[in-house]
């Protein structure tokens, strides 16, 4: 299928070190606002890719469990309580992760040149996997890989008969899906969200988005009770922006912020209250490269609040917040020093002293429930 993995002595000596540093992982996560106790972490060189695990409270590491491919996310299910590992372009497979020792329990392929995006777990025996490269969104047993259903997508593609399904999140018995609708990997008239039952399948909306392609990790936020979109609209086009998707009635709201007001493309963004989110934007610059900057934003009156931190080039990937929200995780991806940064929510000043080591330089970050 894909990854190779440690040799047996180094994965022992691994799995050890995981339990004895982290304990176990928990149930319940994207619907209620738990504790965590570790964060697991995709790393990656763009050559080789890994991942690593750090304390929520010592900022303790376990470095480089486990070999994976070097374009992959992941994603935590609060229903079996496993994080997921989703291997896109060349692998085209998903690895469950085990949520105690988070050693790779077990992988399946999701189809050779499919491009998975995401996962969303809706019960033990039933997941949606979007798949960029693929007309069917395909349904799977999440622990197994076996095949449940495909849904045909292609009456919401655009004109290369393709939707390019992207993340998907699973809330109250039903997934949100974005599809971003691309052709030549530019955006088309306008890019969506279906909202599709969980146990069955069936698509009952599809709602068009303020902007265009849906780039940030699409996430269910407790604190607001809504799902945010992060919309990046064109490269190089500040035509983007956030809004949320309200999913008591299926609307989305209209940009809270924008590109053009935050000052550059948006990768990804979190929301912490009505008054305070954050984002990570890649910002053009005049000798036609580009630095990356994470802000903080008033979602309220959709003003920018301060630069939390700027990177030389694509320094700066996903961040997260803590399932209590009082922390921060920022990806920094420095060549001289690559790692975790910490800042404090309540006041936004860093906590930690220099970035937290993980292996190769950090692209995204899962919070594993205590």
């Amino acid at each position: 299928m894909k990854s190779s993995r440690l040799v047996l002595a180094e994965a022992m000596a691994v799995v050890f070190m995981v339990v004895w540093a982290f304990g176990c992982g928990g149930s319940d996560g994207n619907d209620v606002n738990h504790g965590a106790k570790a964060a697991l972490v995709i790393t990656t060189d763009y050559q080789t890719g890994s991942y690593a695990a750090v304390g929520l409270e010592d900022h303790s590491v376990v470095k480089n469990i486990a070999v994976i491919h070097s374009d992959a996310v992941c994603r935590y299910d609060p229903l079996s309580g496993r994080p997921f590992i989703i291997s896109r372009m060349g692998a085209d497979a998903v690895e469950i992760v085990d949520p105690e020792t988070l050693a790779v329990a077990g992988e399946y392929s999701v189809g050779a040149g499919s491009n998975p995006q995401d996962i969303a777990p809706v019960s033990d025996s039933r997941a949606y996997v979007p798949r960029y490269g693929d007309k069917d969104l395909l349904v799977v047993n999440p622990l197994t890989g076996a095949e449940e259903d495909k849904i045909d997508l292609s009456s919401y593609a655009d004109g290369d008969g393709l939707p390019e399904a992207a993340w998907a999140v699973a809330h109250g018995g039903k997934v949100y899906l974005t599809l971003h609708r691309l052709e030549n990997f530019m955006p088309t008239d306008h890019s969506s969200i279906l909202v599709i039952d969980g146990p069955s399948g069936a698509i009952d909306k599809e709602v068009e988005l303020t902007a265009t392609s849906p780039y940030g990790k699409l996430r269910y936020n407790p604190f607001i009770d809504r799902i945010v979109l992060v919309e990046v609209g064109s490269y190089g086009v500040l035509d983007g922006g956030v809004e949320y998707f309200n999913p008591a009635d299926n609307s989305v709201s209209g940009l809270v912020v924008t590109e053009e007001t935050l000052g550059g493309d948006l990768s990804d963004a979190v929301i912490l209250s009505d008054t305070k989110g954050y984002a990570v934007l890649g910002v053009s610059q005049p000798d036609f490269s580009v630095i990356t900057r994470v802000v903080s934003f008033n979602p309220s009156t959709g003003a920018k609040i301060a630069d939390l931190s700027i990177g030389q080039g694509y320094d700066h990937a996903f961040i997260e917040l803590t399932p209590d929200g009082s922390q921060l995780w920022v990806t920094d991806r420095n060549s001289n020093a690559p790692g975790i940064r910490i800042f404090d929510t309540t006041d936004d000043h860093e906590i930690t002293t220099e970035p937290i080591d993980t292996g190769l330089p950090p692209f995204m970050i899962c919070f594993i429930p205590d």
